[in-house]
C-alpha cells in the first residue's frame, strides 16, 4: 500500500499519470484496473482516472497481488 500526498505543483494533473509518477513499478493499464476496482482514494473515496488533482489530497493506492 502506498500513501501519497499531492501538493500545489501536482495541481491540474490527472490522478492515473499522478500515480504512475509515483509508482514506476505500476503501469498505466495497472493503475486503470486499480482504479476501476476501488483501490486508489483519493481522500478516502473512490475516484477516476481522469479525476484532476488541486493538491493537498491524499491518494491511497493498494497495489496488493491479483487474485
Amino acid at each position: 500500500m502506498h500513501e501519497l500526498l499531492a501538493i500545489d505543483t501536482d495541481s491540474g494533473t490527472r490522478l492515473d499519470r499522478f500515480v504512475t509518477a509515483h509508482c514506476p513499478e505500476l503501469s498505466r493499464s495497472r493503475v486503470q484496473e486499480l482504479v476501476d476496482g476501488g483501490l486508489i482514494l483519493v481522500n478516502g473515496k473512490p475516484a477516476k482516472s481522469s479525476q484532476k488533482l488541486r493538491g493537498g489530497e491524499l491518494i491511497t493506492v493498494d497495489s496488493s497481488e491479483r487474485d
